[in-house]
């Protein structure tokens, strides 16, 4: 027979007096609501049109790069991707450098993938999918939120591909 657990295995992060004790505070119920409503309107716009509106941003974004850059590569387009998620590589443009460049112009992307943010080394996800060391260094990605417009994706285009051509010289790998 299992015992059952002692007080001090639930102990209080904060003194109060919710739950015998075990909880300080009472719940949050306008957050737990408006939580409640902001899923209902996330699952209404999943189930209406969202994700194909996502691609076609996606898409008319991939569109003007590769009209701009036509030396960039487009990551993954032949296998199922998230629709608002873009990742370029850029041969001979450090991706950190392009970062900082846009942000100083307020355009936020990413390098490398999502798991491997804020690390110097290159990302194993970028090496599964068969990138070397120096692409991985130039590769790039964007983030598209369902209110950006098309309009808006092709001017974001258009500022990565002016600040991807000040920043293009010869890498080699390291």
């Amino acid at each position: 027979m299992v015992a059952a657990p002692t007080k001090e295995l639930w102990e209080p992060l904060l003194a109060g007096s919710q739950e015998a004790g075990r909880r300080g505070g009472t719940e949050n119920l306008p957050g737990i609501v408006g939580f409640g409503v902001a899923a209902e309107e996330a699952r209404r716009w999943l189930e209406a049109d969202g994700p194909r509106a996502l691609a076609a941003v996606r898409a008319a974004f991939e569109a003007r790069i590769l009209e701009r850059l036509p030396w960039a590569r487009i990551q993954a387009t032949q296998v199922a991707r998230l629709p608002n998620t873009s990742s370029l590589t850029l041969p001979g443009v450090d991706a950190e450098l392009l970062l900082a460049l846009l942000d100083a112009e307020g355009v936020c992307i990413s390098a490398g993938s999502a798991c491997n943010a804020r690390q110097r080394a290159p990302s194993p996800v970028l090496e599964a999918m068969g990138l070397s060391d120096l692409d991985a260094r130039c590769t790039v990605r964007v983030s598209f939120g369902r209110h950006q417009t098309v309009a808006d994706a092709q001017a974001g285009a258009d500022r990565i591909a002016a600040a991807a051509c000040e920043l293009k010289y010869e890498l080699t790998e390291t």
